[in-house]
């Protein structure tokens, strides 16, 4: 006579039970690959490098050594400005409005005797010569950057330091720079797109399996689970499980996919599994609030949107408000940026790891009280 199963046994049997209504429902199966294929293209779409060189156009050629001289005296090819040089300003203004030759959005033009006109002591005019996509004030704070230039390449054709030109002398050792300086070393789109992207991966995920607690609950399946040895606590502790293995298992592919796992895998993975965990967690809260298809996915942009905030925070510099840092999905993107974009380890990533952990540990109990509710009402 066979004795009763295992709790364990009753868990792995809901679970597979489980995959296989996922694997059998054609909306969520046909969902799900596509979202994530396109998260994947997406990513590779994105620019993958970072130019931080300005290219400035300058007329005429017999100019662009003295200009080259005044913004870089000290020699250092890492300076970030690149001078092409034109014959004359008919060819720098059919270069700007994009009728053949380099990409520029900026142009000076001097006159053919600018040097002999400041020896003179006259005024030569400049022409400051920019495209409809330089904002206003840049332009205004471009004339000022002329006329600094012009007093640098007058005191070149002079034999002078052009920095001896100016009233004030401002080395690059004065320079203050808040935060991290992270001058050529810029991230790319692509690198700071990676938390985004990944989030939205947990989200299909996590949507998913909302849709597939809705339609159980609403179908009745549980009930029917219910009049077997299996408890109210083995369905909810299998939910969890399968929540994890789907968002786990689809943020998985898109990490081998993008190539995201880094130099330092296992803290992205340690990361990702508490990402899955916790949006499993709202998945749930997703289903047990929904019946159907529509109404779930409208609680779970409800539940999900806020935690996309966050990452939108991240694609710019400076640090995030502090209702941001609020949110259960800060630490996950501050540490996936940290790590990925900024290759930075265990001990920086401590905080965040610990932050979203306790988030994740947080959500999933309440997910598991407000279904084990929805299952006793049900």
């Amino acid at each position: 006579m066979r004795g009763r199963p295992s709790r364990l046994g009753i868990v792995a049997a809901i679970v597979a039970k489980d995959l296989r209504s996922f694997a059998g429902d054609r909306l969520w199966l046909s969902i799900t690959p596509l979202g994530l294929g396109t998260m994947i293209a997406a990513f590779w779409i994105l620019p993958g490098s970072v130019d931080e060189t300005v290219t400035v156009g300058i007329a005429p050629t017999t100019m662009a050594a003295p200009l080259a001289a005044a913004v870089n005296p000290d020699g250092d090819e890492q300076a970030g400005i690149e001078v092409v040089p034109f014959a004359d300003e008919a060819a720098l203004v059919a270069a700007i409005e994009g009728d053949g030759g380099p990409d520029l959005s900026v142009g000076i033009a001097f006159p053919s005797d600018f040097h002999g006109r400041l020896a003179a002591g006259d005024e030569p005019t400049v022409a400051l010569i920019t495209d409809t996509s330089v904002p206003p004030a840049l332009s205004r704070a471009l004339v000022g950057e002329v006329r600094e230039l012009a007093l640098g390449m007058g005191a070149v054709a002079q034999g002078l330091d052009p920095r001896d030109a100016l009233p004030v002398r401002l080395p690059p050792e004065s320079a203050m720079v808040v935060g991290e300086d992270r001058a050529g070393d810029q991230v790319s789109l692509r690198e700071r797109m990676q938390p985004m992207l990944a989030l939205f991966v947990l989200m299909i995920g996590a949507i998913a399996l909302g849709g597939l607690v809705a339609v159980e609950i609403d179908g009745r399946t549980v009930r029917a689970l219910l009049v077997t040895p299996a408890r109210a606590g083995d369905v909810l502790v299998a939910k969890g499980i399968t929540g994890a293995v789907l968002v786990l298992g689809q943020a998985l592919v898109f990490l081998v996919a993008t190539g995201s796992l880094g130099a330092r895998p296992l803290l992205v993975l340690a990361l990702v599994v508490l990402g899955a965990l916790m949006m499993s967690a709202l998945g749930m809260l997703a289903g047990a609030a929904g019946r159907d298809f529509m109404s779930t996915m409208f609680f779970g942009l409800v539940l999900f949107t806020p935690l996309m905030i966050p990452t939108f925070a991240a694609l710019f510099p400076g640090g995030a408000a502090g209702w941001i840092r609020l949110l259960p999905s800060h630490g996950l993107v501050q540490g996936l940026v940290g790590t990925l974009g900024y290759g930075r380890g265990w001990a920086e990533a401590a905080p965040h790891l610990a932050v979203t952990g306790g988030w994740a540990v947080a959500i999933f109990g309440i997910a598991l009280v407000v279904l084990r509710r929805r299952l006793e009402a049900s």
